[in-house]
């Protein structure tokens, strides 16, 4: 087996589940009260999230990487697999759905992850489906997925065991200008691990997202991703981890 299939494999076990954030800037206001679902808002069409976004690897910020982008709400009270009283949001080339379980829990449901060929096909396995933040239950260690893909490599099909765990870490603050948003922060977790003879020992790679999520605002404050590639002596493959923060410095709910 060569370094193209070994590396080849080691992208088709890259399971992105997409972007991540620290947060400052400065805060907003709102004309009209916003609509509520349990208690929790619910934004309609036309709320936006104002985001400063940059990147790192190994925790120091990659020179040049600050960007900013506006995430908004393009639908609302839908109806989506299966659960009711959905919005959607576009977030820098992600769609995604949300709405609140019937204890208050949020649901997200990642539509797209931003990737695109083969990374877009095992992401879409992994992530498209309803995913529980236990921001009301305080729930940890909720098992979303627990199964196996076979991935065709250079002629092999390779197994991987594939987990995504979803988790509630605590509650804290975070301050958007002179406003401080109480936040739920969770935490989702995907995990490859090669199970082949042809990858000894066994190599993991893990995708692991924070969401700082605001009840207030209907949406995450603060979001971090954090993306580990084990190194691989025999392809010749760096490990490395890298990261992107995502910022929010402003708001306005419709």
């Amino acid at each position: 087996m060569n370094k193209k299939i070994f590396s080849h494999f080691l992208f088709v076990l890259t399971i992105t589940v997409s972007s991540g954030f620290i947060i400052a800037g400065c805060s907003s206001s709102t004309t009209t009260p916003p609509t509520t679902t349990q208690g929790n808002v619910s934004p309609k069409t036309g709320s936006t999230y104002s985001y400063a976004m940059y990147k790192d690897t190994a925790g120091t910020k990659v020179p040049n990487s600050d960007t900013t982008f506006t995430a908004t709400v393009t639908a609302d009270n839908m109806q989506f697999f299966g659960q009711s009283s959905v919005y959607m949001v576009i977030d820098d080339g992600d769609t995604t759905y949300l709405t609140y379980a019937s204890n208050k829990d949020v649901m997200v449901y990642y539509q797209t992850s931003g990737l695109t060929g083969i990374f877009q096909s095992i992401g879409d396995a992994v992530f498209h489906r309803w995913i529980n933040l236990g921001i009301s239950s305080k729930t940890t260690g909720v098992k979303v997925l627990d199964t196996a893909l076979n991935v065709m490599v250079g002629g092999f099909s390779v197994p991987a065991k594939v987990t995504l765990i979803s988790d509630y870490i605590g509650d804290t603050t975070v301050t958007v200008g002179t406003e401080a948003l109480v936040t739920n922060h969770c935490r989702v977790t995907a995990t490859a691990v090669s199970n082949t003879p042809l990858l000894t020992p066994a190599v993991t790679y893990i995708n692991q997202r924070d969401i700082y999520f605001s009840t207030k605002t209907g949406y995450a404050a603060e979001i971090t991703t954090r993306e580990v590639i084990p190194s691989i002596a025999l392809a010749q493959v760096k490990g490395s981890t890298t990261g992107t923060f995502k910022v929010l410095t402003s708001y306005s709910i419709k």
